[in-house]
């Protein structure tokens, strides 16, 4: 008999020596009997104990140990490696866990192996008892590295939520009249003053440069009313468009004739 220790990742069998496709087994720790005559058929879950016997004594796995973070983890002595955070395949720790985690090193995976509790989980228990307080980590002793690390990427994490929120925000707004009103209003260099819905439309107040125009356009946008004069050609512009030609008309110094009272 002669055990070979691995990990299955998506049906396959991956060792310090092996790497063979297997069907129908979950993800996990097993062992493989390879001198069995059909060796496939001899997978088992392995013994956790002595999977950690058979990761001593290979050339090609090791275990090393760090802070989750998500579906990532920071290893111990960061600076060793070239990038962080790591992704941790399989994995089932929550944030704010020291995890054990099996490095196969010939094919860069990175392993969830469990959780542990040591003398650095209490600190890290505290440290995320300070996160959602939005705390400083002044008041807290002997925080190492990692640990700063690991605060910096939640709060950066947190930072990148509250924008995707925003941008979601400001897309679901621009899907209204009034969102979709100041927003091209807006890019094309003037402000959305109001607006009021009408019988042929929307009545729309906006101003540039000091001048308030109110311009009537229909429900699907286009201009019938641009409210200052444009030469009888109204109905050619967009909203975009009126609020471009009166920023001309300022920049050349032409007066500015209103049609529309506000």
């Amino acid at each position: 008999m002669k055990l070979v220790y691995g990990i299955v990742l998506h049906n396959k069998f991956i060792s310090d020596n092996m790497y063979v496709n297997v069907k129908n087994v979950s993800d996990g720790l097993y062992v493989i009997d390879v001198e069995s005559d059909d060796y496939l058929k001899s997978i088992s879950i392995a013994d956790i104990m002595e999977f950690d016997k058979y990761v001593k004594k290979a050339k090609k796995m090791e275990y090393i140990y760090g802070l989750s973070f998500q579906d990532s983890f920071i290893p111990f002595n960061v600076i060793k490696w070239k990038k962080f955070p790591i992704k941790l395949l399989n994995s089932s720790a929550h944030d704010w866990e020291v995890v054990k985690v099996l490095h196969i090193i010939h094919r860069d995976i990175f392993y969830y192996v469990e959780s542990v509790i040591n003398k650095l989980s209490e600190k890290l228990f505290e440290l995320g008892s300070v996160f959602e307080r939005r705390g400083s980590l002044s008041g807290i002793k002997d925080v190492i590295p990692e640990m700063r690390i690991l605060y910096s990427l939640h709060l950066f994490e947190e930072e990148r939520k509250k924008i995707e929120a925003q941008k979601l925000a400001e897309a679901e707004f621009r899907k209204t009249v009034g969102g979709r009103l100041e927003y091209i209003i807006t890019q094309s260099g003037g402000k959305l003053e109001k607006y009021d819905v009408v019988s042929k439309g929307y009545s729309v107040t906006w101003s540039v440069g000091g001048d308030k125009i109110n311009t009537l356009i229909g429900k699907n946008f286009h201009v019938i009313e641009a409210g200052f004069c444009v030469s009888g050609y109204d109905r050619t512009q967009s909203m975009s468009s009126i609020v471009n030609l009166l920023k001309e008309y300022h920049d050349e110094g032409s007066h500015i004739v209103k049609q529309r009272s506000i």
